[in-house]
């Protein structure tokens, strides 16, 4: 994840009509690319909100006036859209108004400047990333906007600024949730739909509509929406591979507002390799499978063992198209048959391998398209599918690496060719545009979502909050990618030495951090978590200034598996999650019931920080605290927890 994002290009966000509105560099990842600078502004590497660049601003002379970073870009008249950015601050003199850290927008027609938006933002220091954004209607006249971001004449301080967004309002997606695999079974013949508008609740009687199309079973079948969700069902269908139309009606019938099309397999339940079920499920060999592993690169089978007996079950190697022990060492190159025995290994030590064909891109960073004589990355992904889908080791393919929006018409492309290539095993995508995962909804079988928050100076979680609440939207079945990794990893001061860097600048995230991160992305329906990475915590190139690094925080890792491990039958459950209502004296606290399939309950509790938290709510059934932050008191659960932290609760 972290290299990728060191290479991330610009977001492009297309809207309907002739204009397409285009932030260049959203997250200046590319320095200063596509952005003009003003004084006192600057673009850091690893400062942002994923340990990406960000926009630094200093104002230290309340006579300065350009304190600002702008961009110009064309939007379509008439249209209403919002912006967006993330921003924190310390604020050490305020100016007249309470602006602060934030953004103005300049709407301009020719040299001349039509209209202004000023919009408050941060005006008191927060050092955590607050998002700031206002809805705004293009003016019909204007034909340029310029935005503008930093520190408001007047205040004094500094600001970091990062992840700068706009969206269309009314945008319409539709999409299958499940089953997954493009797959549609003959003993429980139904799909489940979701669809969503950018811009606010979907209009009353807006409906969705499946057309199946081709061999000898054709058929049609529509649904109402509730909650955003409906599901169809069709009778007596035939074995076979159909084309599927999936279409979503305004209320009268007459617009279609969004649609999908791809084939459709209509099959048995497969019982062997993976599929997601009706229920979103993960199904390997028949049983429901929670994914709990690392992305690892090339690895010994002494590391496979260490990950294995520490109760992790999965990997998705980034070598995978060059997959083999003994990396580097001399007369080893590349085959086929050594990735093999990688394999072999992993079936033999009961891990699953997420193949990565996440850069098998004819245009993307450290892109593979010859492989063993086989030349075209369309080429290449199929010879790799048909050379690997018949391990019993293969759990499912990795596609997509933190893709822009604008590749994500591309990735679905992908997703629907490898579900026909081999329709026995799930597409995994990660996505780090939390605010437009909506783009992605159809783009693979399991979506993912990679918040790294913690870093030496956040003692919250909102990141993790974000990505998991804005996946949850879309109902798709979804993984988390928490960090573990020390950002430190990823960087480099010359004026520091290793213990500062590690341990002030930056600094590990603990071990109920990374519980804490687990536990709020299951509380919205995450159904696996792949760490990243495993790189950084084996710390191979000794970057760390503790020479048993490894050895150091290996321990909690297995800590944080052996609980996951545990809750898995309640999290893979069919039952649905519920949220319970607590009385929240301080912080920012969530409380959720899972419920597994033989009727005992256990409670997450998590606290987002930053910061001290205290709350209280009531439960029918005694449960015990995991990790003694909860007491029962009159009557009620009394939680207590300080920054980001976390409970489990088991039902006695």
């Amino acid at each position: 994840m972290q290299a990728s994002k060191i290479f991330r290009r610009a977001a492009v966000m297309l809207i309907s009509g002739s204009v397409a509105a285009q932030i260049t560099n959203p997250g200046f990842e590319s320095g200063s690319q596509g952005w003009k600078l003003g004084q006192n502004c600057v673009v850091e590497k690893n400062s942002g909100r994923n340990a990406t660049g960000a926009l630094y601003v200093k104002q230290t002379d309340k006579s300065q006036r350009n304190c600002w970073a702008s961009q110009t870009f064309a939007l379509e008249p008439g249209r209403a859209y919002r912006i967006s950015c993330y921003t924190k601050a310390q604020i050490t003199a305020t100016g007249a108004y309470k602006m602060g850290a934030s953004f103005t927008l300049n709407f301009r027609k020719g040299g001349k400047v039509l209209s202004r938006i000023y919009q408050g933002g941060l005006w008191k220091s927060n050092a955590s990333w607050t998002r700031i954004s206002r809805e705004f209607t293009m003016p019909a006249d204007a034909d340029r906007c310029t935005l503008q971001i930093g520190l408001y004449p007047g205040f004094l301080g500094e600001a970091y600024f990062d992840d700068v967004h706009v969206e269309p309002l009314d945008r319409y997606f539709v999409h299958i949730t499940a089953p997954g695999n493009r797959m549609l079974f003959v003993d429980e013949p139904v799909l489940h739909i979701s669809a969503l508008r950018t811009g606010g609740e979907l209009p009353g009687g807006t409906f969705a509509k499946v057309t199946l199309k081709g061999g000898s079973f054709n058929a049609e079948a529509q649904t109402g929406l509730k909650n955003n969700q409906g599901t169809v069902k069709f009778k007596s269908p035939i074995p076979g591979l159909v084309r599927a139309h999936l279409q979503l009606f305004s209320p009268d019938g007459k617009k279609v507002l969004a649609e999908d099309e791809f084939q459709l397999n209509i099959c048995e339940k497969p019982q062997k390799g993976s599929y997601i079920d009706t229920h979103r499920r993960l199904i390997v060999d028949g049983k429901p499978f929670m994914p709990v592993g690392f992305y690892v690169g090339y690895v010994s089978k002494e590391e496979l063992k260490l990950i294995s007996d520490g109760g992790f079950n999965c990997v998705i190697p980034y070598s995978s198209m060059s997959w083999r022990f003994g990396y580097g060492q001399r007369n080893n190159p590349a085959a086929k048959e050594k990735t093999l025995e990688v394999f072999d290994f992993c079936h033999e030590n009961n891990i699953k391998v997420i193949f990565s064909m996440a850069n098998v891109y004819e245009k993307v960073n450290y892109a593979i398209n010859k492989w063993y004589g086989v030349e075209g990355a369309d080429k290449v992904m199929e010879a790799a599918v048909n050379t690997f889908k018949d391990h019993p080791a293969l759990l499912g393919w990795y596609i997509g690496d933190e893709f822009p929006v604008a590749r994500s018409k591309e990735l679905a492309r992908r997703r629907n060719r490898l579900n026909e290539v081999d329709p026995h095993h799930v597409s995994f995508a990660v996505s780090m545009y939390f605010n437009e995962l909506y783009y992605f909804a159809g783009a693979s079988d399991v979506g993912g979502v990679d918040p790294y928050p913690i870093a030496a100076g956040c003692r919250d979680m909102y990141a993790v909050q974000n990505a998991a609440s804005q996946s949850a939207r879309l109902n798709m079945p979804f993984w988390g990618v928490p960090q573990i990794f020390n950002q430190a990893y990823y960087s480099y001061n010359k004026s520091m030495d290793k213990e500062t860097l590690w341990n002030k600048y930056h600094r590990d995230p603990s071990e109920e951090e990374i519980r804490s991160m687990c536990f709020r992305m299951a509380q919205y329906g995450c159904r696996g978590f792949i760490f990243y990475y495993w790189v950084c915590l084996r710390d191979p190139q000794k970057k760390s200034p503790d020479p048993n690094y490894f050895e150091t925080h290996f321990p909690k890792m297995k800590k944080i598996s052996a609980v996951l491990n545990e809750l898995a039958p309640y999290l893979m459950s069919v039952k649905e999650i519920r949220n319970i209502p607590v009385n929240v004296q301080r912080g920012q606290i969530m409380a959720t019931e899972h419920t597994g399939d033989n009727g005992k309950s256990c409670i997450l509790i998590t606290a987002q920080g930053p910061g001290a938290s205290r709350g209280s709510f009531k439960a029918d059934k005694k449960y015990r605290s995991r990790f003694g932050k909860t007491v029962y008191r009159d009557g009620k659960y009394i939680f207590t927890g300080k920054d980001i932290s976390s409970d489990l609760l088991m039902e006695e």
